[in-house]
């Protein structure tokens, strides 16, 4: 570049110079020198294509390079002649380039033919190789060399963006990866039996929401919840993968109903009657148990002498989380002028939070007269009924209906005696397993038995029962 310097005063050969005129010179050279380019004022340069040695990053040069459009293949791209001239191939240089084609797997740069360099991308767990889509045809590429290998910066990483909604068709193959943006809004009805073979796998994941009625199909090249057809609704949304060759899976649906994805569509039932420490099978393709049992009845009191004994506890899952259902207390024999207490229905067992304490059985009569007999207690009432029936003159106590987790009925007294309590009822349970287990141990609890006969024995009480409902 040259220095452009105006001197004030013309010296000729012949003449006499005084020195103010040298001296005028002479500062306008060194006012001059003060704003050239070595004394670190650059403003006046404005182009250096004389250079045939890039000036170095130390001394304030780019390390930044610029090609076109790469030629070569898919997945060897090739840049010839960047500016700056010279690129080689140096920690910390970076190239930037138009790409020429949409790279489908692993990859090689080759700049200013200094061979073909491996291209990686950046992720959370360090660089990873190419495996197809992360260079784009028409896009601009920046990319950084390491010193091993080249990394791509302009690459854009989903790590939570899904981009812009962008509308789709629908179709019967509603290709996905033929938009830009991975946040689909999906219109009209038609049936779709897959999202297309486009997309990329580096970038596998989209959102998807449905503006209306269509079916989904379920198969191969498109996995759905169930493995069962869903037809959307408008606004229901879902979570896609791509998993390559066309092949889809739907991770996550939400209808905006807020309704299953797939209606249970058949059921099955198994009724426990009996069985100590037993086990339950669950049925093959069974997706939720819906469990309802009840604890054993107490048996009702006798006359005069003998109380019913206590009904057993019913139990579902003992072996590891325990669902339970206690049984009712026996009834009390009576004394001559006051009837037998009923006995107190089971409550509080372990487990599940729904439950309904049994009830408590009926006192029995007074007898109020020396001739008059009293009436003995029924039996508490579980929630599936069949409570013993009382006795009444001079009679014993009924026994509970078979399995119904009732207590038994007090027997009624004699002559100028008061009759016995009836037996308390057993706890009702109930419980909804979602993801059932293989198999599960469960024991029926024992009916209590009714006060046995000095003159009039107590009503037994019932064993208590296990429902299990079985969905598919």
């Amino acid at each position: 570049m040259g220095l452009v310097v105006t001197l004030p005063f013309t010296l000729t050969n012949g003449t006499t110079a005084d020195a103010s005129q040298v001296m005028a010179n002479y500062n306008a050279l060194v006012t001059a020198f003060t704003l050239a380019a070595a004394a670190g004022v650059n403003a006046d340069i404005t182009a250096l294509t004389a250079l045939t040695t890039p000036i170095p990053p130390a001394s304030g040069g780019s390390t930044v390079y610029v090609g076109g459009t790469s030629t070569g293949s898919a997945n060897a791209q090739v840049v010839a002649s960047p500016v700056p001239i010279s690129f080689s191939l140096s920690a910390g240089k970076r190239i930037v380039f138009i790409a020429g084609f949409t790279n489908t797997g692993a990859t090689t740069l080759n700049v200013n033919a200094q061979g073909a360099t491996a291209v990686f991308r950046m992720s959370p767990s360090g660089p990873q190789a190419l495996t197809g889509g992360e260079i784009i045809a028409g896009n601009i590429v920046e990319a950084i060399y390491d010193g091993t290998q080249f990394e791509l910066i302009s690459v854009h990483n989903q790590f939570g963006g899904f981009g812009p909604l962008t509308s789709l068709a629908s179709a019967t193959s509603a290709d996905l990866g033929t938009i830009p943006s991975h946040n689909v809004n999906i219109t009209g009805t038609t049936t779709i039996t897959g999202f297309g073979s486009t997309a990329s796998t580096t970038f596998p994941v989209y959102k998807v929401r449905f503006a209306g009625v269509l079916t989904l199909t379920n198969g191969a090249a498109l996995l759905l919840p169930g493995n069962a057809n869903i037809t959307t609704a408008a606004n229901d949304t879902l979570t896609a993968l791509y998993l390559g060759s066309g092949n889809w899976i739907v991770t996550e649906y939400q209808r905006i109903s807020g309704l299953p994805i797939v209606a249970f569509t058949n059921s099955t039932r198994q009724v426990l009657l009996s069985g100590t420490a037993a086990t339950y099978t669950t049925p093959a393709g069974c997706r939720q148990l819906r469990v309802r049992l009840v604890g054993g009845g107490g048996g009702g009191g006798a006359l005069a002498t003998n109380a019913g004994t206590i009904g057993g506890d019913t139990t579902f899952n003992q072996a590891v989380a325990p669902v339970t259902g206690t049984g009712g207390s026996g009834g009390a024999t009576a004394a001559t002028q006051t009837g037998g207490a009923g006995g107190t229905g089971g409550a509080a067992g372990a487990g599940s939070s729904f439950r309904i304490p049994g009830s408590d059985g009926g006192s029995g009569g007074q007898s109020g007269a020396a001739s008059v007999s009293g009436i003995g207690g029924h039996g508490g009432v579980s929630a599936f009924g069949g409570a013993g029936r009382a006795g009444t003159s001079g009679a014993a106590g009924q026994n509970a209906k078979t399995n119904s987790g009732s207590g038994g009925g007090g027997a009624s007294g004699g002559s100028a005696t008061s009759g016995a309590g009836g037996g308390g009822a057993g706890e009702y349970v109930e419980a909804i397993y979602t993801s059932p287990a293989a198999t599960y141990q469960y024991t029926v609890g024992a009916g209590g038995a009714g006060g046995a006969a000095g003159t009039l024995a107590g009503g037994n009480g019932a064993a208590g029962i296990i429902i299990v409902d079985e969905y598919y």
